[in-house]
């Protein structure tokens, strides 16, 4: 998954356990705006994209223009808004498509 956020941008792998996204450092991802909740949403990869689930944030994620309440899954190559950051989801290591150049690695 790539993490664009308005100062930098950062690849994020992830095993099948996926991640937690939100403001709190015991997420895997922790964006730094007071407009991101403490736990924002999780991130899981499936075979048909990313499971995208709402963990209760007032500032829900946006995907194609909806707000993110519940679980959607996001198709891989497609991206989603956090409160000004963007997470695009890469799809799963082996499936050639959104890895990172050789040599780099990333943790946001």
């Amino acid at each position: 998954m790539l993490v664009r956020t308005p100062v930098v941008d950062v690849w994020r792998g992830m095993g099948p356990e996926g991640v937690s996204v939100g403001r709190g450092p015991d997420n895997d991802v922790v964006l730094h705006s007071l407009a991101v909740s403490r736990r924002h949403l999780r991130v899981v990869p499936t075979p048909d994209g990313m499971e995208v689930s709402d963990q209760g944030s007032k500032n829900p994620a946006t995907y194609n223009g909806r707000e993110v309440r519940g679980t959607v899954v996001v198709c891989y190559g497609d991206s989603i808004d956090v409160c000004g950051s963007t997470l695009v989801m890469t799809g799963p290591r082996g499936a050639g498509q959104g890895m990172p150049p050789d040599g780099e690695t990333g943790g946001a």
